[in-house]
Parts: C-alpha cells; sequence; structure tokens
C-alpha cells in the first residue's frame, strides 16, 4: 500500500518514457532520486534481514568442510552471475533509454529482446558446462581442497547451477524496471527471493535434516521465483517483450553496446582472476579461512546497501536521461550531493563496525558449534576490511555516474590495476607470511580499493567540474568530529553492557559464544547498548553541529511521511 502511494504521487512519465525534470529545478530530480532511493532502500533492508537468516543458517555448519564446500559453490555461482552484473547491466541500460529517446520504445524493446536473448543463451551454455563438469569449478575456485572436501563441493556446485539461468535473465528485466522508474518491483523481487530461501530452507532442513544440498535446490528456486516478480513487473509490456518487431534502416545498437560492454568484460576478467587467486589461497591456508573470509565479507557488506547501493540504482535512469540531453548542472548536483550523503553516514558506520567488531561477530555468528577463537578469528578480518567500508560505498555511485556518461575505460583501467596490485600483494604476503594467510587477504582487499576509488574521484571531479558551485569545506571536519565522538559513545555503551549485564544474566563474564538463551541475549544486548548510544550521539551531534545533509534528510523525511499519510503533497521542501 506504501510502494503504490509513492508511486501515485511520483511525476508522471512523458510519452517517451521519460520522468520530465523542468530544467533549472534540481531539487525536483534530488527529491525524485531520494523517494526512488527509499523505496529500494526498504526492500534492499528487508532482504538484507533475510539474507543475515540465510547466513545465520549456513554457519549452523561452523567454519569447517561443509561451509567451505557450500561457500566454493555459492562464490562460483555468484561470480557467473555478476557477469550480467557488471558487464551486460552497465551497458545495457544507456544504449536502451538512447534507443528509446531517440527511435522509440519499439525499436529499444527490440535491442533489449536480443540482449535478454543473448543473456540465455550464454548462462545455459555455461550452467550445462559445469553441471556436466563440476571439477572445472572446483579447480578453478578451491584446488587446495581435500580430495573428500572436493566431491563435496562438485556435489553442491552441480546442485546450484540451474539457478544461473534465472539469474542471468532476471538481471536484465532487472534493469529494464529501474529504466522504466519502476524502482519498487526489482528490489522486492530480492527480499522475496530471500525470504522464499529461508522458508524453503527451514522445511527442508526439518523435513532432510541440516544438509548443504538442501540449500543448493533451494537456491534454484529462489531464483526462479526473483525472475518470476520481475516478469510480473513487466506484465503491461508484455507486447513488445514477447512480439517480434519489423526490423527499421536505424543502425544496429550493438555497435555503442559493445564498446561499452567490452572494456567492462575485461575488468570483470581480471577481476574474476583476483577472485580466484584469493580463493586458491585461502583452500590452501587453514581450514576455516576461506568460510571466515566469506563470513566477514557478508557482514561489512550489509550496511552498503542501505544507502549506496539504493541510491546508485535510483539515480543510474536519471543520470543516463540528464547527461543524454546535456544537463551538466543537475548531474553534478546530484552526484556530489549522493557522495556527500554517502561520507555523513558512513564515515561514523565505519567508526562504530571497528569499535564493536567482536561483539558484532559474537551476535552475528556465536552459536552451535563456535568457539570464542572462531569469533576470534573472525572478528579480527572483520576489523582488517571494515577500515575501507566508506571507500567501497563511494564506488558504487562513482561507478554509475561514469557509466551513465558512457565512459567504461575509466573505471575499467583504474579496476584491472586495483586487482592486479591486489594479486601481487596477496601472494607475497602469503610467502611472506604463511601462518597468516587471513590477515593477509582480509587487508589486500580494502587496500587497493580505497587506493582505486580515490584516483576515480578525482577524474570523476574533474570531468564533471564545478556546476553545482565550491565545496562546503566545513563539512569535512564537522563529519569527522561527529564520526570520532559517535564512536566513542558506541564503545561506552558496549562497556557498560559488559559490566551490568553478566551480573544480571548469571554469566562468568562477557562471552563470545555459547551459554543458550542468556548468552544470546547478553550478546545482541551489548551490540543493541553500543548501537544505540553511537545512534544517539550521532543524531545530537549532527543536529548541534548544524550539518546540512542531516537538516535536508529530517526534512526530506518529514515531506515524505506527510505525503504517505495523506497529507498535502504542496508542502515539499526543494531539498
Amino acid at each position: 500500500v506504501w510502494l503504490k502511494r509513492c508511486q501515485m504521487l511520483a511525476p508522471a512519465p512523458s510519452a517517451s518514457g521519460e520522468s520530465p525534470s523542468p530544467e533549472g529545478r534540481p531539487g525536483n530530480v534530488a527529491e525524485r532520486v531520494a523517494g526512488a532511493a527509499i523505496v529500494i532502500a526498504s526492500f534492499q533492508a528487508l532482504a538484507k534481514v533475510a539474507g543475515f537468516l540465510v547466513k545465520w543458517i549456513v554457519s549452523l555448519f561452523g567454519r569447517g568442510r561443509v561451509a567451505d564446500a557450500y561457500f566454493t559453490a555459492e562464490n562460483a555461482l555468484g561470480k557467473a552471475f555478476q557477469f550480467t552484473e557488471d558487464v551486460m547491466q552497465p551497458a545495457f541500460l544507456p544504449i536502451f533509454l538512447k534507443e528509446s529517446q531517440e527511435a522509440g520504445e519499439t525499436a529499444a524493446w527490440r535491442f533489449a529482446r536480443q540482449v535478454l536473448g543473448a543473456t540465455a543463451l550464454l548462462a545455459t551454455g555455461f550452467a550445462l558446462a559445469v553441471i556436466l563438469r563440476p571439477e572445472i569449478i572446483v579447480e578453478t575456485f578451491a584446488k587446495g581442497f581435500s580430495p573428500e572436501k572436493k566431491a563435496l563441493t562438485a556435489s553442491i556446485v552441480r546442485m546450484m547451477f540451474p539457478a544461473l539461468l534465472f539469474l542471468s535473465v532476471s538481471s536484465i528485466t532487472y534493469v529494464l524496471l529501474n529504466g522504466y522508474k519502476r524502482f519498487g518491483i526489482p528490489a522486492a523481487s530480492d527480499a522475496v527471493s530471500r525470504f522464499s530461501f529461508v522458508l524453503l530452507a527451514a522445511a527442508g532442513f526439518c523435513a532432510l535434516g541440516p544438509r548443504p544440498h538442501v540449500l543448493a535446490a533451494v537456491t534454484v528456486l529462489a531464483a526462479l521465483l526473483r525472475l518470476g516478480v520481475q516478469v510480473w513487473g513487466l506484465r503491461d509490456k508484455r507486447e513488445p517483450l514477447f512480439c517480434a518487431s519489423e526490423q527499421s534502416d536505424r543502425p544496429s545498437p550493438w555497435g555503442p553496446f559493445l564498446v561499452l560492454a567490452l572494456p567492462l568484460f575485461a575488468s570483470f576478467a581480471v577481476a574474476l582472476l583476483r577472485d580466484m587467486t584469493e580463493n586458491r589461497l585461502a583452500a590452501a591456508a587453514d581450514e576455516g579461512t576461506y568460510a571466515t573470509l566469506r563470513y566477514t565479507k557478508s557482514l561489512w557488506q550489509f550496511p552498503v546497501t542501505f544507502l549506496p547501493n539504493a541510491l546508485s540504482i535510483a539515480m543510474f535512469p536519471f543520470l543516463c536521461e540528464m547527461y543524454a540531453r546535456g544537463d551538466r548542472k543537475n548531474l553534478e548536483a546530484v552526484v556530489r550531493g549522493a557522495l556527500r550523503y554517502v561520507l555523513l553516514f558512513f564515515l561514523p558506520a565505519t567508526v562504530f563496525s571497528l569499535a564493536l567488531r567482536e561483539p558484532l561477530i559474537a551476535a552475528v555468528y556465536g552459536r552451535g558449534v563456535w568457539t570464542a577463537f572462531d569469533v576470534s578469528e573472525t572478528a579480527r578480518a572483520f576489523g582488517l576490511c571494515a577500515w575501507g567500508l566508506p571507500f567501497f560505498a563511494l564506488e558504487i555511485v562513482v561507478l554509475q555516474t561514469f557509466y551513465a556518461m558512457r565512459t567504461t575505460w575509466i573505471p575499467v583501467a583504474a579496476g584491472i590495476a586495483a586487482s592486479g596490485l591486489q594479486i601481487a600483494l596477496s601472494i607475497w604476503g602469503a610467502d611472506a607470511s604463511p601462518f597468516d594467510v587471513l590477515g593477509i587477504l582480509a587487508l589486500a582487499y580494502p587496500a587497493t580499493r580505497a587506493l582505486k576509488n580515490v584516483v576515480l574521484l578525482g577524474i570523476l571531479s574533474h570531468r564533471i567540474g564545478r556546476a553545482g558551485g565550491k565545496p562546503d569545506l566545513g563539512f569535512y571536519p564537522r563529519v569527522a568530529l561527529l564520526t570520532v565522538l559517535a564512536g566513542a559513545a558506541a564503545i561506552a555503551g558496549a562497556a557498560l553492557a559488559d559490566r551490568i549485564l553478566p551480573g544480571v544474566l548469571g554469566l562468568p563474564g562477557p562471552i563470545s559464544c555459547g551459554h543458550g538463551s542468556r548468552g544470546e541475549i547478553f550478546r545482541f544486548a551489548r551490540v543493541a547498548s553500543g548501537f544505540l548510544a553511537w545512534a544517539g550521539a550521532f543524531v545530537v551531534l549532527a543536529h548541534f553541529l548544524r550539518i546540512p545533509e542531516w537538516r535536508e534528510a529530517l526534512a526530506f523525511a518529514r515531506t515524505r511521511l506527510g505525503r504517505i499519510l495523506g497529507r498535502s503533497p504542496d508542502a515539499a521542501s526543494p531539498g
């Protein structure tokens, strides 16, 4: 109901499919982007909650042989699916919108059908090859596994890889929906897929016991549901989607598409080599190293969903349209505003994650067969990764801006250089310090990504210019002060819980795993205490320091809430 209300209040699209954006009113664009980001972030938050439940189910296998085998299969499927996410999506939408504006919707959908067919054909062929020869995946991603672990991994891979067809096609339908500004449906499809995974996995475990093959079969069903929700969202486009149209004399859009896609494919290939190197080094290290890296990445990737990922998805169609009509002023204003919002929220969130890394890991994973050593090692790896959170968040917005400007070679060159540096650091570090491969692999990733994004930010700043005026340099010291003080409040809140709660709950002291329901209550209460102290300090300091982005966010939230509750939509502030 809330989503329908938001859609009723959104500006109506024009006949060409482009939403109206009056010149000289950047606030109009900013409000539409922010409204779309709220819808996307809401559904993605639900999807991430379900994702945590998925990881909790998998954590029942601990950090041993079964977890390593399952995560290898899941990672291989994710990398295959990432081809359409990283190569096809960014190249497809700018060309689709360009065709729609210049030649009409019929011509754009002719191109869309061709891309969908090519994607389905490639995905089916690769999935069949993997199902027939799963050792390809095992030797590529887990060469250091024991023969028993390799056999288990191969059997999981064979059951899981039919999902590739549904995931690959759904990545194109996902971006098609975004191109029509229907952001809620594709975001909802992720939540439906994740929650269906949890429910089906729980039913499978109850019927057959906790087996990794149950999760593999459930993965296929969840991927099919994801595609089904998106096809339902395109139900009014059945005719252009399924019916062939007449050919035209217009030049084929495949040429511009390949110009954008080929550099992205080169970047994807190098990134795949980087990940394969990391996987092989982790597989050859101590047992549990591979699973620990996966547990760690799933946790630090969680906050990235809430703001930067949702913002980038919402921004991308608008940025493509603004660049197509030469609207540099609005483009620069939206991009710089998004980057400042990311810094405002992610610098304090990074300090919170670092300060409470062990309580966070204990609360999320510290149960079942997990030991205090498992929690300590995972928390150490998480701390070595989490400091890069601001760079991970900024990268999502920066890359989408380059893609909207139909410039892929710059981020590709930076990505290839960063991946090559990470491979060299990982191999050198594993040889120089063979007893701490986990620490080397956890640190190399954020270090090289940070360097890459510093370079890209500098180039982007030069390319989009200063159309929105000079930046407010007072923003950065205020955010830095807020970050430090909010982090100190988080530490104080967790320390207070450590002193009070063990006595109240009858525990011997602060514990990281075990002790049944009392241990669960303590671990979650400790994180909740630190989070409440951090959030309270953040709100008070953001208001006291008069940070403009915070005030704009509050004003927009009040306006949006008023619209949803049925108040006058004319009360909107320009921010």
